[in-house]
């Protein structure tokens, strides 16, 4: 009888570790936004008191095209819709709106004035890149969470994570993606678990691709097409994915 009080004891401890764990979780994100808010209204007065030494720069839809040519521009601006896509699926509607009129002042004329500052030290290209990670690493802070192992899955594709915790922890990504019209793509990933950041992932001879672990599951991008994955045409794995249950 001892054992099983104790066995009990033990069950409602580790049910109560996990409620205030999540409960923890979620009061964070209401943080993370507030510093995000903070943060971007301090680096706007940083920028006039700098106004001097910044300059000024536009980024156009035409500017903005060329760029995308370029592979870490590329990267920059996928990362970024990727991680704001993720926002979207984490965030309270109300959390939501007040980051949405966020984002729309950054993209009118926040990015123009951080890489402004940032071309002071860098070509124009290199300062937007720079601006874009920025950003991204700022809206992290409200999405991402540690990897979990499973199974994720879309409505296109699924992929398994395995994680080995021996020395530095490592993962694989293996997985399987359709076009729904009888076209397959198999895809691999090996790469170092990032807490902070996308993990980058090697993808064979190919070119990597990128996974972000997330209350709502995961995301996986890549920045090139899905023929430059070892994809055939209309194959895709850029999906966000839920974790199975």
């Amino acid at each position: 009888m001892v054992s099983v009080f104790l066995k009990k004891d033990k069950f409602s401890m580790n049910m109560f570790s996990r409620r205030q764990m999540r409960k923890a979780s979620l009061l964070a994100i209401p943080l993370a936004i507030a510093l995000i808010l903070s943060s971007t209204s301090s680096f706007s007065a940083e920028i006039r008191d700098q106004g001097k030494e910044a300059h000024t720069l536009k980024l156009t839809d035409a500017l903005h095209e060329e760029f995308l040519a370029d592979e870490d521009y590329a990267l920059a601006d996928a990362l970024l819709n990727a991680t704001w896509k993720q926002v979207k699926l984490n965030v309270s509607e109300d959390q939501y709106k007040k980051l949405l009129q966020e984002q729309r002042k950054w993209t009118s004329s926040g990015r123009d004035e951080a890489a402004g500052i940032h071309a002071s030290s860098m070509p124009p290209k290199a300062a937007f890149i720079r601006a874009m990670q920025d950003r991204t690493n700022s809206l992290l802070r409200i999405v991402r969470i540690p990897p979990k192992a499973g199974v994720y899955s879309s409505p296109n594709a699924t992929f398994t994570v395995r994680i080995n915790e021996a020395g530095y922890a490592s993962i694989t990504v293996e997985g399987n993606a359709e076009d729904g019209q009888g076209h397959s793509c198999e895809f691999t990933g090996k790469g170092i678990i990032n807490t902070y950041d996308w993990t980058t992932l090697t993808h064979d001879d190919f070119p990597n691709f990128y996974l972000l672990f997330t209350r709502a599951g995961a995301e996986l991008v890549y920045a090139t097409g899905g023929i430059s994955q070892g994809c055939g045409a209309g194959v895709n794995f850029n999906y966000s994915y839920t974790l199975d249950k």
